[in-house]
């Protein structure tokens, strides 16, 4: 057996011949109007045939490399295109035909089972940001069940139908969230519902792969917003309906509540407020059903800050919110007389003066919204008395100092002198 060069019918081959056949290692160069598109093949030959290990390389850029037998792809070989992916598959008559790896440039990887050539049974896709996606082919194209997991808990279950994902998925968040979705044509589409691990759930519609449409958010608290997507972004007016009965008219823009909102109670007390980022900030106008009217401060969702109330009657109270609840020094004006109390958690409480319009003058304390304690009463004409308030009326002994210097003593009993 030497090193020829023979005239083949499909190339010129050089390398062993024996019998004037190919056989051993050799090369084969093919012409440039092969059929099949083959364009060098360098390995070993067995009477005239590839047989053993052996490189295949097209015009298209693809290769193989692997075993051979009687000029077919057989056992274990790689196959690469131009494009950067390549197989690691057992051949059985040049046909894959058994386990196979299918890797992608990005780095994602798949394991599926050949039959004959096709891709048949359970598949395996490795991704390369961790995800995994598990999958069934039947005759080389996807169909059935397949589940996708994240390296964060999630998953997504739903099916192929003719290699696109078709009907009910149902997607599970690691935090709780689940949502039920459609496909059609492997796009999701149509109506879907998510739940929360609280209890809320929202009914919703994709229209081409993105939010789009109506849509009805039930809270676990048995609050209602009916709200609307546009283009997979909550947007436009929206309408919340919470269990007392209240109602609120607010905005959405590019899925964040932003601008003026108005809530109606069922009282009739009608509040007029402003949502920045998605929460109530800035100022608030209440106007309550006897026409008084309050101007108030939200910061971050909850009343903070100065406000003022302007009732019915005439009154002016001026007093301040924290963190939701009335906190802090008040004035009440009213009549021409003033008070000044201070408030904690939403009750009047400790030291507090009422000033009469006439110039009378009364120190007292409030206990938890209560008149009790010790009380001075200044008289305009320089008088004075000194005693216990209890319930809000004068009880027990107490100390009256006329405006020429005079006292005497006085005993009260629930606001009347005995």
């Amino acid at each position: 057996m030497g090193q020829e060069r023979l005239e083949l019918q499909f190339g010129v081959y050089t390398g062993g011949v024996e019998d004037s056949k190919p056989h051993g290692d050799g090369q084969v160069v093919f012409h440039p109007d092969d059929l099949g598109g083959r364009k060098v093949f360098v390995g070993t030959w067995v009477n005239g045939r590839r047989e053993g290990q052996g490189k295949m390389v097209w015009t298209t850029g693809e290769e193989y490399e692997g075993g051979w037998k009687n000029n077919l792809q057989q056992g274990k070989g790689r196959h690469s295109f131009p494009s950067g992916h390549y197989d690691i598959a057992e051949w059985d008559q040049g046909l894959r035909h058994g386990f196979a790896e299918y890797f992608h440039p990005n780095g994602n990887k798949e394991e599926a089972t050949y039959v004959e050539g096709y891709e048949e049974g359970e598949s395996v896709v490795y991704y390369s940001n961790g995800k995994v996606e598990k999958r069934t082919y039947e005759k080389g194209e996807l169909n059935g069940p397949a589940t996708i997991t994240w390296t964060n808990g999630d998953s997504f279950e739903f099916s192929y139908v003719g290699g696109k994902m078709e009907g009910l998925a149902n997607f599970h968040s690691h935090t709780g969230i689940v949502e039920q979705r459609s496909y059609i044509d492997g796009v999701c589409h149509g109506p879907a519902t998510l739940h929360t691990p609280q209890g809320d759930t929202e009914e919703r519609m994709y229209e081409e792969g993105k939010l789009h449409g109506t849509a009805t958010f039930l809270s676990h608290t048995g609050d209602k917003e009916e709200r609307c997507y546009v283009s997979g972004r909550l947007d436009g007016t929206a309408k919340y309906y919470y269990k007392s009965g209240a109602v609120e008219t607010r905005i959405y823009e590019n899925g964040v509540l932003q601008g003026t909102a108005v809530k109606q109670n069922t009282n009739g007390e009608v509040e007029e407020r402003n949502y920045k980022d998605g929460k109530l900030n800035g100022q608030a106008t209440v106007l309550y059903p006897d026409t008084s009217k309050e101007i108030r401060n939200y910061k971050d969702n909850k009343l903070t800050g100065s406000a003022a109330l302007f009732s019915a009657s005439g009154e002016r109270i001026e007093f301040e919110y924290k963190d939701g609840v009335v906190h802090g020094p008040a004035k009440i004006r009213g009549g021409g007389d003033l008070e000044e109390c201070i408030y904690v958690n939403g009750v009047k409480h400790g030291k507090a003066t009422y000033t009469w319009k006439a110039g009378h003058k009364e120190e007292f304390v409030y206990d938890k919204g209560v008149k009790n304690g010790p009380a001075v009463l200044y008289g305009v004409s320089g008088a004075t008395r000194k005693g216990q308030l209890k319930q809000g009326k004068w009880h027990g002994e107490a100390k009256y100092t006329a405006q020429d210097g005079e006292v005497r003593k006085e005993l009260w009993d629930n606001g009347q002198r005995v």
